[in-house]
């Protein structure tokens, strides 16, 4: 619905659709189902993600959420625990993640933070700035 408000009635062609649903977690009664089923479509899809919380960084999901992709670019769209580096380099095609605000400091050491932010395919804030600034 919102797809087709936007594209077909504001007629707005310049936008990127991000598909993040919950990651895929075995705990009962969880709301979090097989990518495939819930899929909207390579049509109305640019980018996938998932939304991983409670460090559920399972290779099977991800290999799941790849297949789905077909190459598209895949990302975690919403994160609690961050991945820890070995998590990465298991799972390289994740283009980026976003942590909530206060999880980064409350649901993850100081440690695993400066661990994944200075891993050098990470890139922070002020790395972002001096990029665009040399532009």
């Amino acid at each position: 619905m919102m797809y087709d408000r936007y594209t077909n009635y504001h007629h707005l062609n310049n936008l990127i659709w991000v598909w993040g649903p919950n990651g895929l977690r075995d705990l009962p009664l969880d709301e979090a189902y097989d990518y495939k089923d819930f899929y909207p479509g390579a049509d109305y899809v640019d980018i996938l993600g998932a939304d991983i919380y409670h460090f559920d960084y399972e290779q099977r999901d991800y290999n799941d959420l790849l297949k789905v992709a077909n190459g598209k670019i895949i990302a975690l769209t919403e994160t609690g625990e961050l991945p820890k580096p070995e998590i990465l380099a298991a799972q390289p095609e994740w283009a980026w993640f976003m942590v909530w605000t206060s999880w980064l400091w409350t649901d993850n050491t100081h440690e695993r933070v400066r661990a994944i932010y200075g891993l050098p395919q990470t890139l922070n804030h002020e790395q972002v700035k001096t990029m665009l600034n040399k532009n």
